[in-house]
């Protein structure tokens, strides 16, 4: 006696032997597992056929929480690079700020009709009457300003004035490096000299400026330093940009 069987696959039909009822069998044409159907009655070999087993599909999570997740999780990221983004930024900001105030001019410095302006750490020391002092809280830089006499219609020709200035430096012993008339770039003419005077630990290294004023008068701007304490290559641009903010005042 045979049992027929349909592949479901392949949909080809066979016969098998009734000893195969209740079992699962491979098909010939395409290897699909079959079934061979079973009547319920037991068996001539006493085999009992367990019924097959049917695979519990699983359930699919639902893709609502998974996306709600995934759009939660890129909010609180973005929120946490935008302030780390803003922190950096801050900080830089800040570090930037600190470091130009260091480096900014203050614009609180004058004497009759010039202005000038100083990093933050120089500090006013009239320590001689007549002079108007500022010097940095270390005492490497020193800058002065006081009238300059002059002879009568001197100041009015520029090369007659450097001249002038140049004897007057050798007067005082010190040793001139570099002298000429000068134009600033807010626009008026100034006699400049470079000098240095004494030697050792006693060095002085800086600039003379003499600033013809509106008024009349002439202002030997004075800025020196101490090699000995710090090189001429750190203070001159600290000089240079203390001179180059001189302006003279209506």
């Amino acid at each position: 006696m045979s049992i027929p069987v349909s592949c479901e696959r392949c949909f080809q039909s066979f016969r098998v032997k009734d000893d195969f009822a209740g079992r699962t069998i491979r098909c010939k044409e395409c290897g699909a597992a079959m079934a061979v159907p079973w009547d319920g009655e037991q068996r001539s070999d006493g085999f009992v056929p367990s019924r097959p087993r049917t695979r519990k599909r699983k359930k699919r999570a639902s893709a609502g929480p998974k996306i709600a997740a995934i759009v939660v999780g890129s909010l609180f990221g973005v929120t946490v690079l935008g302030m780390g983004i803003w922190f950096a930024a801050m900080w830089i900001s800040k570090s930037g700020k600190s470091d130009r105030e260091t480096k900014r001019i203050a614009t609180d410095h004058r004497f009759g009709q010039i202005s000038f302006e100083c990093p933050k750490n120089f500090v006013v020391n009239n320590w001689i009457k007549g002079q108007y002092n500022v010097e940095d809280k270390e005492k490497v830089i020193a800058v002065s300003c006081q009238e300059h006499p002059v002879p009568a219609g001197v100041a009015k020709v520029p090369k007659q004035l450097l001249g002038h200035f140049q004897d007057w430096v050798r007067d005082r012993r010190r040793k001139i490096l570099a002298s000429r008339v000068a134009k600033h770039r807010h626009g008026f003419e100034y006699v400049f000299v470079e000098y240095e005077s004494g030697s050792g630990q006693d060095l002085l290294k800086g600039w003379h400026l003499l600033i013809p004023t509106p008024d009349g008068k002439v202002i030997l701007f004075d800025a020196v330093t101490y090699p000995p304490l710090t090189p001429w290559e750190q203070s001159q641009p600290i000089i240079r940009r203390i001179v180059d903010s001189i302006r003279i005042l209506d």
